[in-house]
């Protein structure tokens, strides 16, 4: 199922998921099924001037969020005074969002979204706790291939980082996730599946 930056359910509309995968600068990926979450409950796709920017695969059960995996494609061929920012704090601001709409829905309905100060306020303490943690290195597998990376962990959240393919990759979720989390390519039935759901 597609989701809104509010989290909320929306039918799919822009482009066709085949065309976004053929348009997409390299490889998508997701977590693999060896990490025992279940199939994607999710995804959210992003652009910038009509041109795919991210691909993101959200995971979750129970009313819980349990992982983001987002692949950000590399900025070859885009105009770099338009391309979205991306960093640890924005991770951990979006994730805490999301888990918060899906363990208390009923706070979220219509007429009830959070404004740009909630946002701003949730980046802020996001980007506090970051900017006090320290950086980690870590090992990611991604179809068997021992990727070197940096994780940091923040408001009980962590985030995880490598590059692959020359995409960046974040993972985000509960530490515990994270310190496990292993990857691999995406197809486009991977993101169907959570579509049919």
């Amino acid at each position: 199922m597609r989701q809104d930056n509010s989290g909320a359910s929306r039918q799919p509309r822009g482009p066709a998921l085949n065309e976004i995968f053929a348009r997409f600068p390299g490889h998508v990926v997701v977590a693999h099924d060896d990490l025992g979450l279940g199939a994607m409950a999710s995804w959210q796709y992003h652009e910038v001037d009509g041109i795919p920017w991210a691909l993101e695969a959200i995971y979750g059960r129970d009313a819980s969020h349990l992982l983001v995996v987002k692949t950000v494609r590399p900025p070859v061929g885009l105009d770099p005074r338009g391309m979205p920012v991306e960093s640890d704090a924005i991770q951990i601001s979006n994730f805490v969002h999301h888990a918060e709409i899906t363990a208390t829905p009923e706070r979220y309905g219509p007429g009830h979204e959070p404004g740009p100060r909630d946002h701003l306020e949730r980046f802020r303490r996001a980007q506090q706790a970051v900017d006090q943690a320290q950086p980690q290195t870590m090992t990611v597998s991604c179809d068997g291939l021992a990727l070197l990376g940096s994780r940091i962990i923040a408001l009980d959240c962590c985030v995880a980082r490598v590059t692959w393919d020359g995409s960046t990759i974040w993972c985000t979720g509960r530490p515990e996730i994270i310190g496990r989390v292993v990857l691999r390519t995406a197809t486009v039935d991977d993101f169907r599946q959570a579509d049919a759901e």
